[in-house]
């Protein structure tokens, strides 16, 4: 469950406003809680250079040695 609202956050889907930092937070919600997909979600979003992060004020963290911890 976690990690379809961090997906939801993420892309911007069901009239939620794309929301970077809220994402992460549900995908390590899903990997806390051993969920597969939540791992990988988190990984890729620590690891994924994203212009959109950019061009937001609101930056996640992008940590190549936090991400490979989650695959």
């Amino acid at each position: 469950m976690q990690s379809l609202l961090g997906e939801m956050y993420y892309w911007g889907k069901q009239g939620i406003q794309r929301d970077l930092k809220q994402a992460v937070k549900f995908y390590e919600m899903g990997a806390a809680s051993g969920d597969p997909q939540g791992l990988f979600n988190l990984g890729i979003t620590k690891l994924k250079v994203d212009i959109t992060l950019y061009q937001s004020p609101i930056l996640v963290p992008i940590s190549i040695s936090t991400s490979a911890r989650y695959f």
